[in-house]
């Protein structure tokens, strides 16, 4: 075989393992997706359903199907927010979700320490690849009108044990709402509505 042939030959090779490893991930991100949606159709457990009806029709204006789940590494949790708008007027609302903490077994918050790869914190690492929404960021709910919203965290492999601690909020831009950017909702939905709401995951 001449010298060009072999370059070809080699060619061939390389882009022959590269189309295999482009379609390999092609598959993962694929089934990624089927089983977010199939975890989606589910829905709530019964237990869960009855909590989150039950805290709605009690008159509270923010509601939270569960706000601890034990999971471990590969598994996915649907939780789903009750929302009522209880201001005077139609309103624009999204949630925010935001790891507070990551304490390990030992009882240290190993959230702001170095994942590598990829040279970046824990906390960018898990906010960044846990959360799989599942509808629009915002929603327009007339007075008294509510609405249900699902979101899904999604437990990364590789992901350490302990209990992770998030910050659920409900921001708007109703200026009827007071303004404080302690409350940590920025940009046009500043106004923090319903009070901050934590979530407990623990990894086992």
């Amino acid at each position: 075989m001449n010298k060009k042939g072999i370059e070809l030959s080699v060619n061939f090779l390389v882009l022959l393992i590269i189309s295999i490893v482009i379609f390999s991930f092609g598959i993962i991100f694929a089934t990624r997706i089927l089983n977010v949606g199939k975890k989606a159709a589910e829905g709530l457990p019964e237990i869960e359903e009855i909590a989150l009806k039950n805290c709605m029709r009690s008159g509270n204006y923010v509601c939270i199907s569960k706000d601890k789940a034990d999971l471990k590494p590969g598994d996915t949790k649907l939780f789903e927010i009750g929302l009522t708008n209880d201001l005077e007027n139609t309103a624009e609302f999204k949630y925010k979700l935001d790891l507070a903490k990551a304490i390990d077994e030992q009882g240290n918050d190993f959230s702001t320490q170095i994942k590598t790869p990829p040279s970046t914190t824990w906390r960018e690492f898990i906010q960044d690849n846990w959360l799989g929404s599942l509808e629009s960021e915002v929603y327009t709910l007339k007075r008294d009108a509510d609405k249900r919203v699902r979101f899904l965290f999604e437990i990364q492999r590789g992901s350490p044990p302990g209990t992770y601690i998030w910050n659920l909020k409900i921001c708007t831009d109703d200026t009827s709402v007071p303004n404080d950017p302690d409350f940590g909702c920025t940009g046009a939905f500043n106004r923090l509505y319903g009070g901050n709401h934590k979530i407990y995951i623990t990894v086992i």
